[in-house]
């Protein structure tokens, strides 16, 4: 039983980051909850590229994804798996 007030949300989606400061591109998985027809609220870890990306979008508390549902399930489950970071300089 879904527990209400909870709202409605998007589970498995692959969400696409770019960090404003870096310019490097991310996916991953992040659960989004719909608050209305043209706004959702991401839920970052704090540990998670996503949240580093979101961290440097200067603190204006928005930053631009873009959103793909529906992919086949072993690229959204790639998308949750820890990457080393590598320097590209």
């Amino acid at each position: 039983m879904l527990a209400r007030g909870w709202g409605r949300f998007i589970t498995l989606p692959l969400v696409f980051t770019k960090n404003p400061k870096t310019q490097k591109q991310n996916v991953g998985m992040y659960r989004m909850q719909v608050y209305d027809a043209k706004t959702t609220g991401m839920h970052w870890h704090i540990h998670k590229h996503g949240a580093r990306d979101y961290a440097d979008s200067a603190g204006n508390g928005k930053i631009e994804v873009a959103v793909a549902i529906g992919a086949d399930p072993s690229v959204v489950y790639s998308a949750t798996a820890p990457l080393p970071i590598i320097s590209m300089r």
